[in-house]
């Protein structure tokens, strides 16, 4: 293989050897030589074109197993019939064509052949070289002050999007496998309403609703036609109220005997707990009114809050209509009802903290008593019973540590308790089977 390098001049284009071949009157011929100008051809069995002559021809370049090929026009410019050689010059050589003999003849003067399908690649989509120098890093070279903005921005989002994530997860497991959260648990207060005996009048009060009053305080005067008649029917209301509860509770006992559903053995113990209350609300009822009977007076039984005079002074009163409101002072009880899987991870006189959303208070509190039979004595079989393993009918009180800023607390309240978790495997005894 020859390169031909003539004065520039005379050539404008390089003239190489390499291999060329010609398609011309269905014959294939080498081409002698050629450059992006034109082509010699030495072409012994064809018929000799005449100068000036434009022929079609079609160009075959070998490359590494591949034939690229293209029509051109082919204008005769020189012939020699005793050599049977003719050259002429390319007319109608399109940029894609030429491009490419192009990139093939500057890599051949190079030395630097590519493969062909390389070669078409970047014909047909112009690469532009990059550095091979690394890259700056710009944790270490550039200054913080150089930053972009965005670059800022969308570092202290992801470093601020990490640490609400962690912490969320780490709160997760934190309450889920360290700590117990009910949300079942309530503020409990004693609560009474002292009610009528008997048709009459309220004469006055000596005290007004939110007023604190000791045990003893006398409340209001009544004027009572015959109070001795009201105690007697109050007791007889306890008495009543003490063979519902009674009947409701055999009630209860026998939900899983007759195989009740679970929304009928629940109305069940809401039956029992409303009967409790009501039977505990005639008996407290009884014992004011009876401290009373002398005077017809309405005195305070223990040290309380009024909520509320619900008859004003000097208005009538009826049989059994209520006449005030009365909440017991001092400090409350957290109520919290658990299920029977919860209750076995809790211990007796460990601390828990509560939180009561109302009052946006936070506290801590001691378990004083866990009962597991909540509502679920049978009176007359004497005995307990088991209810479903799901239902929250495990009940467990807490003392609020610091009774003094809690005697603003009304009774009702919900709140939120968070135990402290037990394990509750059952470890073999000492000498046991396995």
């Amino acid at each position: 293989m020859k390169v031909f390098r003539e004065r520039p001049d005379q050539r404008q284009n390089h003239r190489v050897t390499a291999p060329l071949f010609l398609i011309y009157q269905n014959e294939t011929y080498r081409v002698e030589n050629w450059s992006l100008g034109g082509i010699k051809v030495m072409a012994p069995e064809c018929q000799m074109p005449v100068i000036g002559d434009e022929i079609l021809i079609d160009i075959s370049i070998p490359f590494q197993g591949f034939n690229i090929c293209f029509p051109a026009t082919l204008k005769v410019v020189r012939t020699n019939p005793v050599e049977r050689m003719f050259a002429g010059k390319f007319m109608s050589l399109g940029e894609r064509e030429r491009d490419l003999m192009e990139l093939f003849i500057e890599d051949l003067i190079r030395g630097n052949m590519s493969d062909a399908r390389d070669t078409i690649q970047r014909i047909d989509v112009p690469v532009t070289p990059i550095s091979t120098k690394p890259d700056v890093d710009p944790g270490v070279q550039v200054p913080i002050r150089r930053w972009s903005r965005k670059t800022v921005f969308m570092t202290a989002f992801y470093v601020i999007a990490g640490l609400f994530i962690f912490g969320y997860l780490a709160l997760l497991v934190y309450t889920n496998f360290v700590r117990l959260e009910i949300r079942s648990a309530i503020v409990s207060r004693p609560v009474i309403v002292a009610k009528a005996l008997a048709d009459g009048r309220v004469q006055s009060y000596h005290f007004n609703a939110g007023d604190v009053v000791e045990q003893g305080d006398l409340i209001a005067e009544l004027s009572v036609p015959d109070v001795q008649n009201g105690i007697n029917e109050a007791k007889i209301d306890v008495m009543r109220y003490e063979g519902s509860l009674s009947r409701a509770k055999k009630a209860l006992g026998n939900a899983k005997r007759f195989k009740l559903t679970e929304n009928q053995i629940e109305k069940l113990r809401l039956e029992v707990s409303k009967q409790e209350a009501e039977l505990e609300a005639s008996t407290m009822h009884q014992e004011m009114m009876e401290a009373s009977i002398a005077d017809h007076y309405i005195r305070a039984p223990f040290d309380a809050r009024i909520v509320e005079l619900r008859k004003p002074a000097g208005s009538t009163i009826i049989y059994k209509e209520p006449i005030l409101i009365l909440e017991r002072l001092g400090a409350p009880t957290i109520e919290a009802y658990l299920t029977q899987e919860q209750v076995m991870k809790i211990a007796l006189n460990d601390y828990a903290s509560f939180y009561i959303p109302s009052l946006k208070i936070k506290a801590q509190a001691r378990i004083v008593s866990v009962n597991r039979t909540s509502n679920n004595l049978d009176e007359d079989a004497s005995r307990y019973f088991w209810q479903d393993q799901n239902a929250k009918t495990a009940l467990v009180k807490l003392e609020v540590l610091f009774p003094d800023s809690t005697v603003n607390w009304p009774a009702g309240l919900p709140a939120t308790v968070l135990f402290k978790r037990h394990k509750d495997n059952t470890p073999l005894l000492l000498g046991g089977k396995s």
